[in-house]
């Protein structure tokens, strides 16, 4: 049978083939720029935005509003880097829509530090006419930022919605300009560790209660009908944290609410009076508390701090659905309930934090004991303790330890990943512990844990001088974020690190990227996963 020629080949048939032909990798594919565009909007780590964008100098230009469009700047040093840079480069700054300030990070008060807030307020002031996008502002500082820095942002950005400031040492004013803001959805005020020195300047006494300026609440209640997020108080980080007083909250309405936490504050009146629970006032305080509550229907994160100082709760009969609740075992009975819980069970469990402090446990222990006996205990109890906890959530994926075990009974950074090399696939880990002279680099201690849970995207370290609590503040010794991803052939990972650290005269932050080889991990993964190895 002859081939007929492509010449006398039916038109319809050839229109029809040419359809279906397979495509020329030769050719130039032309991707919409709103797709790439989109795509990048969607990936949820900076780095990976930051590598898409590497593919050419056309997607990165076409990426600039992705690649800036979430700024979070920790430390002094930090945040005066990237804000000179901005400065700089305007273009820049005007794809910002999100923006987080944390001038003094995990650091403690000094008249140093507080001087130096002032210069990073400036410097955002400063910036801030070319914030045109930005739509969320956080400030988490030791002290509030600058007056003229709400001003300068209620001027020149018209989209801002979300807000977040801390209370310092001072008494917060009952004029600032930070409650003259209108249609916000979001809307945060909490309190940051202050020393004694410092607090004491004004709350003399850690249970006196202190009021809310009037205009906050004029601001919440009266221009913001549109409320989504609230956060008042923040957590109790010291001894002298200042107590507010939230009882006006109780009659706000904001159809729209979904996440409510309230710090370290009080709803009902404080005194022996709080255990009457017959009073007028007791009653009024749960009526008035219930009915918040069960008219936001939309309402689904809820932190309430303490039992002692809020009311009881009557949801009978409330539409109120909680998916994320944080409080006391007084308030489980009455929001149980009303929850649609996803993490009472560990068999789905995927975030886990655990704060671990095994001092007194292990001093019993090393009495009558030999040294080499002590030795081997310190070094394996902890891990004895946290490894049937990691094997006990299969889908583990998130876990941060915080262990303020004494630094001579607590365990190797070294070691730790032997609590964790068998369990889940996890994707981040985050471990915290005092500082003993014998800890290695903290670059080797990430390493070894890489090379042992391959699965891990992301790991961050923490040292701490000494010992801390609820009411004792964490003091910082050395930080290191380590964003980790596969490359090659999946026999090497790369390091991405960002230290942070007391240097001799000064704090020093290193950044690297280093790769780490997996053959013989692979191999054995491979061995063990594939019937037919040997």
């Amino acid at each position: 049978m002859r081939a007929r020629p492509i010449s006398e080949t039916p038109q319809w048939l050839r229109r029809r083939s040419s359809q279906h032909r397979p495509l020329d990798h030769s050719e130039n594919v032309r991707l919409p720029p709103e797709l790439l565009l989109a795509t990048a909007q969607c990936i949820q780590l900076p780095r990976d935005i930051l590598r898409f964008s590497l593919a050419s100098r056309k997607t990165h230009k076409l990426l600039l509003p992705a690649l800036y469009a979430s700024l979070e700047c920790k430390t002094y040093y930090r945040c005066k880097e990237r804000l000179t840079f901005l400065a700089a480069r305007p273009e820049l700054a005007r794809h910002i829509k999100r923006l987080v300030i944390r001038p003094n990070h995990l650091m403690s008060s000094s008249y140093i530090w507080l001087d130096a807030e002032v210069e990073i307020s400036e410097a955002v002031e400063r910036l801030a006419p070319q914030l045109s996008a930005l739509a969320t502002f956080i400030w988490d500082g030791l002290e509030p930022p600058e007056e003229s820095l709400w001003i300068a942002l209620r001027t020149h950005c018209p989209r801002l919605r979300h807000i977040g400031s801390t209370v310092g040492g001072g008494a917060i004013l009952e004029d600032s300009e930070l409650f003259t803001f209108s249609d916000l959805e979001g809307f945060s005020l909490i309190t940051n560790y202050q020393d004694r020195p410092f607090s004491m300047l004004v709350f003399h006494h850690p249970d006196a209660v202190q009021s809310f300026p009037e205009a906050l609440w004029t601001m919440l209640l009266d221009r913001c009908a549109n409320l989504k997020e609230l956060t008042l108080g923040g957590e109790r980080v010291s001894y002298y944290t200042p107590l507010f007083d939230v009882r006006p909250l109780t009659r706000g309405r904001w159809p729209k609410l979904h996440s409510l936490t309230l710090g370290h504050t009080l709803m009902q009146n404080s005194g022996i009076a709080l255990l009457d629970w017959d009073s007028v006032s007791e009653m009024q305080s749960m009526k008035d508390f219930s009915s918040f509550i069960s008219s936001h229907r939309h309402l689904r994160k809820l932190h309430i701090p303490y039992d002692a100082r809020f009311p009881a709760l009557d949801l009978t009969g409330s539409d109120v659905l909680i998916t994320e609740f944080s409080g006391t075992h007084f308030y489980l009975g009455y929001i149980l309930p009303y929850c649609h819980l996803t993490t009472l069970s560990l068999s789905s469990l995927s975030t886990l934090e655990l704060w671990v402090d095994l001092s007194h446990r292990i001093k019993s222990y090393l009495s009558g004991l030999s040294p080499e006996k002590n030795a081997a205990l310190q070094q394996t109890d902890h891990i004895k303790v946290l490894r049937p906890l990691v094997l006990a959530c299969p889908r583990l994926l998130h876990l941060k330890i915080m262990c303020t075990t004494k630094r001579k009974f607590g365990f190797a950074m070294k070691d730790f990943w032997k609590a964790i090399e068998k369990g889940p696939r996890l994707q981040s880990l985050e471990v915290q512990k005092v500082w003993s002279i014998a800890e290695e680099n903290m670059t080797r201690s990430a390493s070894r844990i890489a090379r042992h849970v391959p699965s891990l995207q992301q790991v961050t370290l923490l040292y701490a001088k000494q010992p801390w609590s609820g009411l004792v503040r964490i003091k910082v010794k050395q930080t290191g974020v380590y964003d980790l991803s596969v490359a090659g052939n999946g026999n090497v990972i790369r390091v991405v690190a960002d230290e942070n650290g007391e240097g001799l005269f000064r704090p020093f932050t290193r950044r690297y990227t280093r790769n780490l080889r997996l053959r013989t991990i692979i191999g054995h993964i491979t061995g063990r996963c594939n019937p037919g190895a040997r």
